[in-house]
């Protein structure tokens, strides 16, 4: 039986090719696979928990960015963890993924020893550009959302970012996926002003 997944806007779209990558067999909609990427995402937070402190320096790296992934998902899909290899109408070209990375990595570093901007606009940023890079087939957005919670709790001890609810609200998505526009062309405000909003 085929799976009939209709992706939300703003979503990457699971393609009829995907299906052979799932772990889970037999699932048929949108719903079961939301519950056990939920499921195992859960898994991934309660691993981020038992952890006391993060360095900066190992947040912002390829193997955590890459280990996290894996995590989140891995239960679920075979590609987890490991960077996608087709082209998307978004996102950095295939080639170009690591390229792009290493550039994001090396922009946050400079941030955070020149203190160029606030903490939060630095996570921010940072999740907004990986988000952008759209290094994995899919997840890309609740990744880079929870590299931005690990970022805040883990290493620089703030509340976590709410993101205006964007996961239980389509009014908040559509908010959220505005905000995103308006930080492609640099204007991080709208952004901002979501990650308290609750």
């Amino acid at each position: 039986m085929g799976l009939n997944i209709v992706s939300k806007k703003g979503q990457t779209p699971i393609e009829d090719d995907d299906r052979e990558y799932l772990k889970i067999k037999g699932l048929s909609n949108l719903e079961e696979l939301n519950f056990y990427e939920h499921e195992n995402i859960a898994k991934a937070r309660h691993w981020l928990l038992k952890k006391k402190k993060f360095k900066a320096e190992e947040v912002i790296s390829e193997k955590f960015i890459l280990e996290i992934h894996k995590k989140m998902f891995a239960d679920v899909w075979l590609w987890a963890g490991e960077f996608r290899e087709r082209e998307m109408n978004i996102g950095s070209s295939v080639i170009n993924i690591r390229m792009d990375l290493r550039n994001l990595i090396d922009d946050f570093k400079y941030w955070l020893d020149n203190k160029t901007f606030s903490q939060e606009e630095m996570i921010v940023r940072f999740k907004h550009r990986l988000v952008k890079i759209h290094p994995f087939r899919n997840g890309n957005g609740r990744h880079s959302r929870l590299i931005a919670e690990v970022l805040c709790e883990k290493v620089f001890s703030l509340a976590p970012f709410s993101w205006g609810d964007v996961e239980n609200d389509d009014g908040a998505r559509e908010k959220y996926l505005q905000a995103l526009c308006l930080a492609d062309s640099g204007d991080y405000r709208e952004i901002l002003g979501l990650v308290r909003r609750v």
